[in-house]
């Protein structure tokens, strides 16, 4: 009885791992498919860009790099010229045939294609077969390459998918005729290293400023004039006549009283002397501090 169970058991778990095998064999199988879609779709894309109809039997015909052989790309100065043959197999009909410069890496064989940049383009329109066609476009003055491709301006790649045969490449998309390159020098210049940042300069402590009191000499000048106004005042308060005031008459009961009489100063000979004496040294003593206060305004106004 185990047995049975063990082996109903074992072939469900061997039926479980064949459903996860078929459902990735299923997934894997859609991926495929969905890839071989886009794929087609492109190739479908790129076709209509190479095609023409025959007027002879109406059919579609796919342009290839062979019918447009010799086809070849020669250097000269700043221009490219590219000669090739034209096919008759679409006459009467325009084909645009454009030949396009690129920026290429400063490497032997101008790759990666994603770092090749677009310079110039020109494009011709051809209806009629032709043996010595020709089409010049400029080129840059560094590495460079030139492509002769089946299209027109709009059909231009600008941005390059890397590797032969990538589909954003005009090999990849079949429309490729002939391509050479050439130029020296480098296109794309690394940038120039960054300076480092400079100190900022050392700040200098500002100059003292030197400040003149331009009113010196004014206050000097009024210094001055306040001693001899100071001076003159005291002068002229020393030699000032008192005049003596005038009693009031006081009257009372039944007699007339008269105002005392002021003494006058004893004006002898022996009175006089002292006073004069005085006077004339005050007077001398006034003229030299007038004479000194005299000198010092000059020498004040003279120094300054």
């Amino acid at each position: 009885m185990s047995f049975i169970k063990s082996t109903i058991k074992n072939a469900m778990q061997q039926k479980s791992v064949m459903r996860a095998l078929n459902a990735s064999l299923a997934l894997l199988f859609v991926t495929s498919l969905a890839l071989n879609i886009a794929g087609n779709n492109e190739t479908a894309d790129a076709a209509v860009k190479r095609q023409c109809v025959s007027p002879n039997t109406g059919k579609t015909l796919n342009l290839t790099k062979e019918a447009f052989q010799p086809a070849n790309i020669s250097i000269s100065g700043s221009q490219a010229v590219a000669t090739f043959k034209f096919p008759g197999q679409c006459a009467g009909q325009n084909i645009p045939i454009t030949l396009v410069s690129y920026k290429a890496p400063n490497t032997p064989d101008n790759m990666p294609f994603s770092a090749q940049k677009y310079f110039s383009s020109v494009t011709r329109y051809y209806n009629q077969p032709r043996s010595n066609a020709q089409i010049t476009v400029s080129v840059p003055a560094c590495k460079f390459q030139v492509d002769l491709v089946l299209g027109e301006q709009s059909d231009i790649i600008r941005n390059f998918s890397d590797g032969h045969g990538s589909p954003n490449t005009y090999t990849g998309q079949k429309r490729m005729i002939t391509a050479a390159g050439g130029g020296i020098g480098e296109c794309f210049p690394a940038p120039a290293p960054t300076k480092p940042a400079q100190p900022a300069p050392e700040q200098k402590p500002a100059p003292a400023v030197n400040i003149v009191n331009t009113n010196e000499n004014k206050n000097v000048n009024v210094n001055t004039v306040n001693v001899e106004e100071k001076e003159k005042k005291k002068v002229d308060d020393e030699v000032k006549v008192v005049t003596p005031k005038k009693e009031a008459v006081v009257v009372t009961e039944g007699k007339r009283e008269e105002p005392a009489v002021a003494k006058l100063p004893d004006t002898g000979p022996g009175a006089v002397a002292p006073i004069l004496f005085g006077a004339t040294f005050m007077s001398s003593f006034l003229y030299s501090a007038r004479s000194r206060y005299a000198e010092m305004v000059a020498k004040l106004i003279a120094r300054f």
